[in-house]
């Protein structure tokens, strides 16, 4: 197994806690169906599974690469869940379940931005 940096770790440890705190976000919605719980659930964290996926497993010519996309992983990361906080918690609104769901497509582009400027 290769060494990874400090900001390898840091990145998966981000990702991970934001995959908890979605979690979290969930149960404070009050979802009453198991099946949309999960559903919504595996929606939101898809991603964070994405971005970790990506940063483990490729295989990068150089280490400022790597750094790279950590940083765009982190990124993604707390700007979703700033997003999703933002629609529960400070600003609740009828619109804010719309919003929520959305939160995955704006991620996407978060990193489709960072591809675009590399």
């Amino acid at each position: 197994m290769e060494s990874r940096g400090t900001l390898f770790w840091l990145a998966s440890f981000t990702l991970l806690a934001s995959a908890i705190l979605i979690f979290y976000f969930q149960i404070e919605e009050k979802i009453n169906s198991v099946s949309i719980f999960i559903y919504l659930y595996c929606w939101l964290i898809f991603p964070h599974v994405f971005s970790f996926i990506f940063i483990r497993f490729n295989k990068f010519k150089k280490p400022i690469e790597c750094a790279y996309w950590c940083i765009a992983s982190i990124v993604m990361s707390v700007a979703g869940l700033a997003f999703i906080a933002d629609c529960i918690f400070w600003h609740p609104d009828a619109q804010g379940g719309i919003a929520v769901i959305m939160t995955p497509i704006f991620q996407i582009i978060i990193l489709g931005v960072f591809a675009l400027i590399k």
